[in-house]
């Protein structure tokens, strides 16, 4: 049997390497997926990475989707399903889009 590893349960992660990661010195915003959708359109200002943030109380999964013109997000819940299944419900989650 396996045995969980306690410092990565416990929350404390450390970086594997020293690649520059793209700056996110914007602020996280505040916005909410209308049925569990959200879409942005990108004004050709490409992201390097994408931080989402939801409530653990909620019990969500984002799912997201993105190219040099527009970010789609989607959140789903998995209820001991095979497969995470599409809510149609308004999440409100914050966004932050980090660029290089």
């Amino acid at each position: 049997a396996r045995r969980p590893n306690r410092q990565l349960a416990s929350g404390d992660f450390h970086p594997i390497c020293s690649t520059p990661v793209p700056a996110c010195a914007n602020q996280a915003r505040k916005v909410i997926a209308i049925q569990g959708c959200y879409q942005q359109m990108l004004s050709g200002r490409a992201a390097q990475l994408m931080q989402v943030r939801v409530s653990h109380e909620y019990g969500f999964i984002p799912e997201a989707s993105a190219n040099k013109y527009m970010l789609w997000i989607r959140f789903t819940v998995q209820n001991g399903d095979i497969r995470p299944r599409p809510i149609d419900l308004d999440v409100p989650f914050q966004l932050n889009l980090c660029h290089t």
